[in-house]
C-alpha cells in the first residue's frame, strides 16, 4: 500500500476582514460583515453561532467557492481566490456530494483523477483511505447500498485522499442519527491526529464544538463578526463519555451556550 505522507510543514491560514453581501429585493443583504481570524498549522477550529449568521457563507469564501465582497483569505503567502486541491470542502448533505452512479472507490478517486495521478497510484491511495475510514470491504458498493454514516465516510475519504492542508467541514454530521454522529466524531479526531490537516468545522451543536475543537469562534447573528473566541483546554485523546463528564467540558459548553443564545435566540432564559 502507498505510504500516507504527513507534511511537517503546514501553512498558516489567515482570514482578514471578510465581507459578503448579496443583492436583495430591498437593496443589499450583508451576510458576513467583517470576520478575521488566524489558524495555526494543524489546528482544529470550530465555528458556531445563531442560525442564519453566515457560517456556511464564511466557509465557502475560505474554500474559494464564493468570492468575498471585501477582505481576503491567504494560505501561507498565497491568496485563496478559487477552489484548490489543498483546501477541501466537505458539504453538509453527503447525498448530494457523492455521485450515486459511482462506486465507493470511484467516488474516492475523483480528486486524484483531476490531479492526473496514474492508475496504480490511484488504486493504492484509494485502498489506503477507504481502509482509514473503515470501509475496506465496501470499495465496490454504490452509495444507495450504504447507510448515511457510511456515505459520509466516503465523502471524508474522498476529501482526505487529496491530502489537503486545510479541511473545511460544514455541519457534516447534522443529517445522521446520534449514534452514527458519535462514531463520525471519533473518526474525525482519529484522522486529524494521523494526518494533521488544519480543520475548520462549522456546527450548530455546541456539545460537538467543545468535544472536537482546540478553539471555538462564536459568530454574531447576521451580519457576522467574531463575537467571542474560546480556547478549549481539554486533553487529547478525548473520550466520547468521560470527556463530556469533565467539569471543564461543562463549563466550556455553558459559556458557548450563553454566548450564542444571549443574542436573542432564547431570550426567556435571561429574564
Amino acid at each position: 500500500m502507498a505510504a500516507i505522507p504527513v507534511s511537517a510543514r503546514r501553512p498558516e491560514l489567515r482570514v482578514r476582514e471578510l465581507r459578503k453581501q448579496f443583492p436583495a429585493p430591498t437593496g443589499t443583504l450583508v451576510a458576513v460583515e467583517s470576520v478575521s481570524f488566524t489558524t495555526a498549522p494543524g489546528e482544529f477550529l470550530a465555528i458556531v453561532g445563531p442560525s442564519g449568521c453566515g457560517k456556511s457563507t464564511l466557509l465557502q469564501m475560505v474554500a474559494g467557492l464564493l468570492l468575498p465582497t471585501a477582505g481576503e483569505v491567504t494560505l501561507g503567502a498565497q491568496p485563496v481566490t478559487q477552489q484548490r486541491f489543498d483546501v477541501i470542502y466537505i458539504f453538509q448533505q453527503y447525498t448530494k456530494s457523492i455521485l450515486p452512479w459511482c462506486t465507493v472507490r470511484e467516488n474516492v478517486q475523483l480528486g486524484l483523477e483531476a490531479r492526473g495521478f496514474g492508475r496504480q497510484e490511484m488504486l493504492e491511495l484509494c485502498r489506503e483511505y477507504i481502509h482509514l475510514v473503515g470501509l475496506t470491504s465496501f470499495g465496490n458498493y454504490y452509495p444507495r447500498q450504504l447507510s448515511g454514516g457510511m456515505q459520509q465516510r466516503v465523502a471524508i475519504a474522498r476529501a482526505l485522499v487529496c491530502q489537503p492542508k486545510v479541511l473545511l467541514m460544514d455541519e457534516p454530521f447534522s443529517s445522521v442519527d446520534a449514534v452514527t454522529r458519535v462514531s463520525l466524531q471519533e473518526l474525525t479526531l482519529r484522522l486529524w491526529d494521523q494526518l494533521h490537516p488544519t480543520v475548520l468545522f462549522v456546527t450548530h451543536d455546541l456539545d460537538e464544538a467543545v468535544y472536537l475543537a482546540q478553539r471555538v469562534l462564536v459568530l454574531r447573528k447576521s451580519p457576522s463578526v467574531v463575537l467571542q473566541e474560546h480556547s478549549i483546554d481539554l486533553p487529547y485523546p478525548r473520550h466520547p463519555l468521560r470527556t463530556r463528564e469533565l467539569p471543564q467540558f461543562l463549563a466550556h459548553r455553558h459559556a458557548l451556550f450563553e454566548a450564542v443564545f444571549s443574542q436573542g435566540e432564547l431570550p426567556e432564559l435571561y429574564h
